[in-house]
């Protein structure tokens, strides 16, 4: 459960240079306010630079959704190239390899990331 003084850090933009390896910056903000219900663990918003990348990194802890919603570039999974525009949802099951390039040379690429855990304890 998120307590009052996380939810003011939840509400401001950072920057990551370089995430994973890649290049240039990749801003990212914990969207949610309050707890969100099982399956989900964190909504982020985030913001690749133009002729920016995200390196390749694993989902070590939750299964992931990677929802554009403006610009263009690529996602490679597992060694399988996305191509992403606004409304391209990709998926990642637990222990994927993910890389984000945005493909724009004036535009950010804009993305949700929604966490999720696949180990869900039923009552």
């Amino acid at each position: 459960m998120i307590q009052s003084s996380e939810v003011e850090q939840t509400a401001m933009e950072q920057y990551h240079e370089n995430l994973f390896g890649g290049n240039g910056k990749v801003y990212v903000q914990n969207l949610v306010l309050s707890p969100v219900p099982a399956p989900f663990t964190e909504v982020v918003g985030c913001r690749l630079e133009p002729n920016g990348k995200v390196g390749l990194h694993y989902q070590e802890h939750f299964d992931e959704l990677v929802i554009v919603t403006r610009g263009t570039g690529t996602a490679e999974v597992d060694g399988v190239c996305h191509r992403l525009g606004k409304g391209s949802v990709v998926g990642l099951a637990l222990g994927a390899g993910l890389s984000i390039v945005n493909e724009s040379e004036d535009s950010d690429l804009e993305y949700l990331i929604v966490k999720a855990s696949s180990h869900v304890m039923k009552e």
